[in-house]
């Protein structure tokens, strides 16, 4: 166990020294990519995961924080291992919900305004999946 710990600080102390952009090596979510098996993501957020696998990924993402650049490889990371379109699209609607960010959203707009705003975002994530997942199952 400290064998890995070690390995997994060394690695992130690389990244965080490493000065120049072109000689980083892509470790971000280099955990998921270590920790989590593909048929995990698959079982989760693959073609079989019916209804279970759209309400993970239409709620989850809302209590992520982060930047795009900490998303998007991780997203990569999720469709390498097996998760389907319709999950990565859902993925990112749903990934603008922030809910780190609620506390100042009611302060400034209100209650209603921001679980008007969040459920919205919920249903139209879960659309977005079904559509993407539509999309990208016809012939092309």
């Amino acid at each position: 166990m400290y064998f890995r710990k070690r390995e997994i600080m060394e690695a992130w102390q690389e990244e965080l020294t490493t000065s120049r952009k072109s000689e980083r090596k892509p470790k971000t979510f280099w955990f998921s990519q270590e920790w989590v098996k593909p048929a995990t993501i698959v079982k989760l957020l693959g073609k079989g995961s019916g209804l279970k696998g759209f309400i993970l990924v239409c709620t989850f993402p809302i209590l992520m924080g982060g930047s795009l650049f900490t998303v998007f490889p991780l997203l990569k990371t999720l469709k390498d291992k097996g998760a389907r379109t319709g999950a990565i699209a859902s993925f990112i609607t749903a990934w603008g919900g922030k809910a780190p960010l609620l506390p100042l959203e009611t302060k400034f707009l209100g209650w209603p305004f921001a679980l008007v705003r969040l459920s919205f975002i919920i249903l139209f994530a879960f659309v977005m999946g079904i559509l993407m997942d539509w999309v990208g199952e016809r012939p092309t």
